[in-house]
């Protein structure tokens, strides 16, 4: 009976703490959220309202993956893309991946986002050349207009976002349409504003990202402590 009274303590305070952590989590990715809602959120007098199709377009067209141009060059899909960053796993090769049906072409002017289920927020800004899947669009922004960086952040936004959302069809497999997507309507800041904007959204995501990962690791010692 004193084991169990002990271990009933014990328990219930590693409860509470594993209840606050969790708390933490949350609040480290609303924190970022926020930051990049407000940083987007530009209302100065300089800006100028624009649709997508003006400052951004899709220059490239499908190819064979299974020629020996492109064969070896590393294929991203939805897949890849992780919600809400940059971040990319599981990349292979258009071989390795035995890919039979046209792909875009990318590179490292490009912002890709998957059209497949918009409410998953799947992006990416790849530092290589490669081919992408007919489910994601290649945007190559007009770099004296549109920041590539900033497009990105635009692209993952909430304002954007619930836009995507309200313009996709089919009902098992939601996705955004092109016209839809290209008539989406903002504020555009002066370029040198979004470099700005983009620069301090990315110094934001370093910093919520490392409370994400501390507020994790709290996790895992909580439960390590209670196996104990």
């Amino acid at each position: 009976q004193r084991i169990v009274a002990v271990l009933d303590e014990a328990f219930e305070g590693l409860a509470r703490a594993r209840e606050n952590a969790e708390v933490n989590l949350k609040n480290a990715r609303e924190l970022f959220e926020s930051i990049k809602a407000n940083a987007l959120a530009y209302s100065g007098p300089d800006r100028e309202e624009v649709i997508l199709s003006e400052v951004a377009d899709i220059t490239s067209g499908l190819i064979d993956p299974r020629e020996d141009n492109y064969a070896d060059m590393l294929h991203l899909g939805a897949g890849n893309m992780i919600t809400g960053t940059d971040a990319l796993i599981d990349v292979k090769t258009a071989r390795e991946e035995k890919l039979k049906s046209g792909k875009y072409l990318f590179d490292e002017t490009t912002v890709l986002y998957s059209k497949i289920r918009p409410y998953l927020r799947k992006a990416a800004r790849p530092d290589f050349q490669g081919l992408c899947s007919a489910d994601v669009y290649p945007l190559a922004p007009k770099p004296d207009r549109l920041d590539r960086d900033f497009l990105f952040h635009l692209l993952l936004g909430h304002d954007f976002t619930e836009y995507a959302i309200s313009g996709s069809d089919r009902a098992g497999m939601p996705k955004v349409n092109r016209t839809h997507m290209f008539a989406y309507r903002f504020e555009l800041p002066p370029v040198e504003v979004q470099k700005r904007i983009a620069t301090a959204i990315d110094e934001a995501h370093v910093s919520c990202s490392a409370l994400v990962e501390l507020a994790h690791k709290k996790l895992q010692d909580i439960d390590d402590l209670r196996q104990s």
